[in-house]
């Protein structure tokens, strides 16, 4: 198995941006809905700030590493 060279982690990381990015705002959209509808946000958004601290602390930890 090869490596990936520069252009493939490049296009890999931006598929990965893009497919956070729609999850965040789909599940922002979702979570909105049911707090207009049932008066919370529900799982919906328990999941979002789940992943957004998830995705906060791996990226401090990772920029911490680099140092």
């Amino acid at each position: 198995m090869r490596k990936a060279d520069e252009m493939e982690k490049s296009h890999s990381h931006l598929a990965a941006i893009i497919a956070f990015n729609f999850y965040s705002l789909a599940l922002l959209g979702m979570a909105v809905n049911s707090f207009i509808s049932e008066g919370s946000g529900g799982a919906y958004f328990l999941i979002l700030m789940i992943g957004m601290i998830i995705f906060f602390l791996s990226n401090m930890f990772i920029r911490h590493r680099a140092m």
